[in-house]
C-alpha cells in the first residue's frame, strides 16, 4: 500500500492512463475488471486505497491462475 499517488482530491474525476495504479492493473486484472476501473476513475469519488486493494487482488488471482508448480 505504499505505491505513491497524486494528491488530487477524491471527488475528482482522474485519467486513468498515465496513472501507475492503473498502469500495473492493466498487466493482471480481466478487460471487464479493466474497463470498470476506467469508470471508477472517470466517476471520481473514489480513494487510492480502493484501487490498491482491487490491484492486490487482482494480482493474487492472475498469479494463482499462472503459477504453476514443478512437476
Amino acid at each position: 500500500m505504499r505505491i505513491v499517488t497524486d494528491s488530487r482530491p477524491m471527488d475528482q474525476p482522474k485519467e486513468p492512463a498515465g496513472d501507475v495504479l492503473y498502469d500495473l492493473f492493466v498487466h493482471v486484472a480481466p478487460e471487464a475488471d479493466r474497463e470498470a476501473m476506467v469508470a471508477l476513475y472517470r466517476r471520481g469519488n473514489f480513494g487510492y486505497g480502493e484501487v490498491k486493494k482491487a490491484l492486490a487482488d487482482a494480482a493474487e488471482k492472475y498469479f494463482a491462475r499462472t503459477t504453476r508448480p514443478p512437476c
